[in-house]
Parts: structure tokens; C-alpha cells; sequence
């Protein structure tokens, strides 16, 4: 989530988005960064459910594709 091969986090898509909706909604928006690099959806939910869910997020946007695919 950081982004591969980006030299700066705010050239990453969470800082993007967090700017992009703070225009649209003319209010400050807040996305948090909580990536894990290399995680399956299971290792995600479990990160989520142990680390972050005390944040008490409005929106959770969860995208694994690739990372599933290698442990089958």
C-alpha cells in the first residue's frame, strides 16, 4: 500500500485519495495507511481485526488480487 517502487509516501494512493476526498468533501478526511505488504486477505482480516479496528473506521478498503494466489 505504500506503493512499490515510490521513493516518497505522497506519491502513494492513500495519500492521494485522502487528498482528492478532502477537495471533494471540502473537509478534512483522514486515510490511514495500514497496508501489509505481502499479506493474503486472511492475514489482512486478522491484521485488521487485532490492530486497527480500535481506530473505528468510516470506510475500509481491502485489496489482496495477487497476494492470495501464492500460497495456493
Amino acid at each position: 500500500t505504500f506503493g512499490w517502487l515510490l521513493k516518497d509516501y505522497t506519491q502513494a494512493w492513500p495519500y492521494l485519495l485522502e487528498q482528492k476526498l478532502t477537495r471533494i468533501l471540502k473537509r478534512p478526511v483522514e486515510v490511514i495507511n495500514a497496508g501489509l505488504p505481502g499479506g493474503t486477505s486472511a492475514e489482512s482480516m486478522i491484521a485488521f481485526l487485532l490492530r486497527d479496528r480500535h481506530l473505528k473506521p468510516d470506510i475500509v478498503i481491502l485489496h489482496n488480487g495477487g497476494n492470495d494466489s501464492e500460497p495456493l
